[in-house]
Parts: structure tokens; C-alpha cells; sequence
């Protein structure tokens, strides 16, 4: 795969038009991607997953990181049958997933259950990229929480952070 897009990049020439209405001389040129590019999403798409991956390897060393992700998974209510919990239903989330980041282009939205947990998911996510080669705009970062509708219990809100890289 990495053989046929080598190929596919190759050898490509460009010239630019100048203020005067000439043309440059023609130049190599051997970085980044042709003007609407059908490769372009994927191969983001690859390098954002392979960047995220370090970024969650990160996360796992922090447990009050771990510890706030939002959690979905299926829902299911047990009756104890024996001892103190005979009666007792129980709720318990079975498979559950964390979903720590919605991903669309070179947005993400980054949740978390606490500001503070949050704060510290961007910080890594935001020095990742760096390694990687890209930045966290600034200008495009926003952050705000949310919650189910009509709830004002703590527990059930989610802090999200808005960033384009």
C-alpha cells in the first residue's frame, strides 16, 4: 500500500503565476498532498488514529484520567438473590466502552466527566500532536459541559472540549 502511494506522489512539478502575470520555473515538488486529493482523508485519518493511540497510552498511566472517561456500554438491572443483596436491584453497564473523543476531519471533541481530568486529556492530546507534527489551533478550542436534559445531577454531566489540529 505504502509502495502504491509512494508512486502515486511521485514525481510531481508545480510553477506559480507571480504578481506580473508570468510564470515561475517549473519545481519539484515532494511534500504534502495535490489540491483535493482523494487520499487526503485517509491518510489522516491513519496518522490521527496512530497519534491518538500514543495519546491513549498516555491516558492508561493517569487513573483519574481513566477514572472520569464517559463510559457507554449496555445497561442491565440484577435482583441480589443471596445474602445482604437478596432483593436488592442492582444496575450494572456490561461492555463497557470508553468514548473519550467524536472525531470529524481534523476536529475532535474530547469528553471527559471533570474539568480537571479534562484539562489533562487536552494537555496530552495537545503535546502528542506536537510530536506528531501538528498543532492545536488555538483560535479553535473551546470547551463546555454538558448534561442530559432536565438533570442537575453532577454525576450525569460531561466536560467537552471542541479542538481542530
Amino acid at each position: 500500500m505504502l509502495a502504491v502511494i509512494r508512486h502515486f506522489q511521485e514525481g510531481r512539478r508545480a510553477r506559480v503565476r507571480t504578481n506580473d502575470g508570468q510564470y515561475s520555473e517549473w519545481f519539484e515538488v515532494d511534500q504534502g498532498l495535490r489540491q483535493g486529493c482523494k487520499l487526503a482523508p485517509l491518510l489522516f485519518n491513519l496518522f490521527f488514529a496512530a497519534m491518538l493511540m500514543v495519546a491513549v497510552a498516555e491516558f492508561d498511566k493517569d487513573p483519574k484520567v481513566t477514572t472520569h472517561m464517559v463510559k457507554i456500554g449496555t445497561q442491565a438491572e440484577y435482583t441480589g438473590k443471596k445474602g445482604r443483596s437478596a432483593g436488592k436491584k442492582t444496575t450494572v453497564v456490561t461492555d463497557a466502552e470508553a468514548l473519550w473523543a467524536m472525531l470529524y476531519a481534523d476536529d475532535a471533541a474530547i469528553v471527559s466527566r471533570s474539568p480537571e481530568s479534562l484539562e489533562k486529556m487536552m494537555s496530552v492530546i495537545v503535546r502528542v500532536a506536537g510530536l506528531f507534527g501538528l498543532i492545536a489551533s488555538e483560535q479553535r478550542r473551546r470547551s463546555c459541559a454538558c448534561c442530559r436534559k432536565g438533570s442537575r445531577n453532577a454525576r450525569s454531566r460531561a466536560w467537552c472540549w471542541y479542538v481542530t489540529v
